[in-house]
């Protein structure tokens, strides 16, 4: 694993992949999103790391989302920064481009449940449960509704990361599965997801901490937490600790990155008193060879296309870490659903459906451990009853060619683009892309002309390629 000093998401999988954004053309917006929606689709085991600018705006328009209806000006939402940065100019002459911000609001639809996440944001702010416009007595980015088209909601990188609002376990109506420990230090909950970050200033890479009068710098320290959690194999908490007993001679809870002695510092001269590195979660995962109760979302198999009423056969694998027996639950798309016996953890499973009528049907997996743990359901596997035409999504940037970004059909998620599947013949088809308004301009090229909506609606008769342009504004 490489630890990269900017915008970097590192992906824990089968063995480790990782993907750096670090000052190259690739840091933009729209592919640091884009491979936030591939690894959680594709991963059951993530890892965020950030070392950016960041705190928030309110000057962001954010796109239209399906259960708050249409953007929302002047609200408050914290964010890191791709690469072009929310201030150009010749010495930063506040000319403002919020476009560039990658929000709360923009990560949280794409993160999926039961993920093992690991979230180092090492950004202002990236921690702070309250914002400027909510609710403080509520917690985490509370927003009111906004009557009356914009429902009650939730912001926060803590909540965008792992679907859960921090809360003190103590108090009443904790329930684990809405809600993550404020402490996932001293005092962390069960699931396998662990979030660290600044409520206040975040620490320059640079600085020496106690600002000024430490004989290390915080770079020291970040170097010792990872080399302790990866090549020693250390839960987040035991690297934690370590770390700081490396760097200061104190345990983590003791040390100024949590105690008394830390303040963020920037360059040339801001400094930012009263900051705290925040654990919120569970700390006692481990960043490798992590064996949760845990049990992967199943790889699926078989045909794209036959008739009615003749039976087809797919297949199912999934894995529990900890070896544990696994069943799955088939569901066809048509209604029904199947759940199958007790199986070896990563024994290949089948089991046969037939369809009684012409359709494009759906077919998606889900597997348990005998823990009771119940993975992500597998990505769609459409399958074309009949003579069904083929719908083909593309996506592609000017600047870096052929994108991978989420894609939803007639508002079903199926998978990133490039994407082909068959579809039902002469029907209408809402078919929509990630979007950004702020930055990029769809254009969907067909039948010879173009489009500027997303999403569009197509009534297909035939093989049809539908691709989503992305055009810089700047």
């Amino acid at each position: 694993m490489h630890v990269m000093f900017a915008e970097a998401f590192l992906v824990f999988g089968c063995g480790y992949n990782g993907v750096n954004h670090q000052g190259n053309l690739g840091s933009t917006k729209s592919q640091i999103l884009s491979d936030i929606s591939y690894y959680q689709n594709n991963y059951d085991y993530l890892a965020v790391v950030d070392f950016d600018h960041g705190i928030g705006r309110s000057d962001y328009l954010h796109y239209f989302h399906p259960e708050w209806g249409p953007p929302f000006n002047e609200e408050f939402h914290y964010m890191f920064e791709d690469d072009n940065g929310t201030i150009w100019g010749p010495h930063y002459q506040q000319q403002p481009h919020p476009e560039h911000g990658v929000y709360d609001t923009d990560i949280w639809p794409l993160v999926q449940d039961n993920k093992i996440v690991f979230a180092f944001i090492n950004t202002c702010m990236s921690a702070k449960l309250t914002s400027q416009t909510g609710n403080p007595s509520i917690g985490q980015g509370y927003l009111d509704a906004y009557w009356p088209t914009i429902p009650a909601r939730y912001e926060g990188m803590p909540y965008a990361w792992t679907h859960r609002l921090v809360k003190d376990k103590s108090m009443q109506g904790f329930n684990v599965a809405r809600h993550i420990s404020i402490d996932g230090y001293n005092d962390p909950d069960c699931r396998p997801q662990v979030y660290i970050g600044f409520p206040y200033g975040s620490a320059s890479l640079m600085q020496r901490i106690p600002y000024d009068e430490g004989t290390n710098i915080y770079q020291y320290w970040v170097s010792q937490f990872f080399g302790h959690a990866l090549y020693e194999g250390r839960s987040v908490n035991q690297a934690l600790k370590e770390a700081s007993l490396d760097t200061w001679s104190k345990s983590f809870e003791e040390s100024p990155l949590q105690g008394d002695g830390f303040t963020a510092y920037w360059w040339p001269d801001m400094e930012g008193e009263g900051s705290t590195m925040a654990v919120y979660g569970n700390g006692n995962i481990f960043l490798k060879n992590y064996e949760p109760h845990f049990v992967s979302t199943p790889v699926v198999a078989g045909p794209d296309e036959g008739y009615a009423s003749v039976p087809y056969e797919f297949s199912a694998c999934s894995i529990d870490p900890s070896g544990h027996d696994v069943r799955y639950t088939f569901n066809w798309g048509d209604g029904s659903e199947n759940v199958t016996g007790w199986y070896d953890s990563g024994e290949v499973v089948t089991m046969s459906h037939s369809w009684s009528s012409d359709n494009v049907y759906y077919v998606k997996v889900k597997a348990q451990c005998d823990q009771g743990l119940w993975s992500s359901w597998s990505s769609l596997h459409p399958i074309a009853i009949g003579d069904f035409p083929i719908l083909t999504v593309d996506a592609c940037s000017i600047q870096h060619g052929t994108l991978w970004v989420p894609l939803w059909i007639d508002d079903e998620y199926v998978g990133s683009t490039p994407y082909s599947c068959y579809v039902s013949g002469g029907s209408s088809h809402k078919i929509e892309v990630l979007d950004d308004l702020y930055v990029h301009v769809f254009q969907y090229y067909y039948y010879g002309s173009y489009s500027y909506n997303n999403p569009i609606t197509l009534s297909i008769t035939s093989d049809k390629t539908v691709t989503a342009y992305y055009y810089s504004y700047y």
